[in-house]
């Protein structure tokens, strides 16, 4: 029981480090929030 519940701690500190990690990068790097489609395939596609 105690390294089932030391588990879900390490998992949810792992969790809350990576959302922390996203929003520090997207404050940051705010192109990386929406992938962009390369203006050729835009056009492949017809979604341009």
């Amino acid at each position: 029981m105690f390294r089932t519940l030391v588990g879900l701690v390490a998992v949810t500190c792992q969790l809350e480090a990576e959302v922390a990690l996203r929003d520090i990068v997207l404050r940051w790097y705010p192109e990386f929030a929406e992938p962009k489609i390369p203006p050729a395939v835009a056009d492949a596609l017809g979604t341009s």
